[in-house]
């Protein structure tokens, strides 16, 4: 069984970006996807087939204070924004495909 594991470390899963575009321009997905830690936002774009959607997310808000900052930790706990990431991006901002990534078949 095929499987595909991404890394985590806050932005260093933004080097598998392109990977996973040039994966799904190829139609090439796997039996098998887990991601660590930031990862696994990482995989979900890409069961949902959401090319660039991940590294568009990062360029437009890596400078937002309610996505990356110390006011975070009062709230969330977390230098994170956790419901702006979350809650906000997925369900408002960059809408997130439920319904492609509900027909992997992984």
């Amino acid at each position: 069984m095929p499987g595909l594991v991404l890394e985590g470390g806050t932005f260093r899963p933004v080097f598998s970006c392109g990977v996973m575009d040039a994966l799904l321009d190829n139609d090439i997905m796997f039996d098998y996807v887990i991601g660590v830690s930031a990862g696994i936002t990482y995989a979900a774009s890409y069961l949902s087939r959401q090319r660039e959607r991940n590294i568009n997310i990062l360029r437009q808000y890596r400078g937002d204070k309610r996505y990356f900052g110390a006011r975070n930790l009062l709230h969330d706990h977390s230098i994170f924004g956790t419901d702006f990431v979350f809650d906000t991006i997925p369900n408002q901002l960059v809408p997130f495909d439920w319904d492609e990534f509900h027909k992997y078949q992984g």
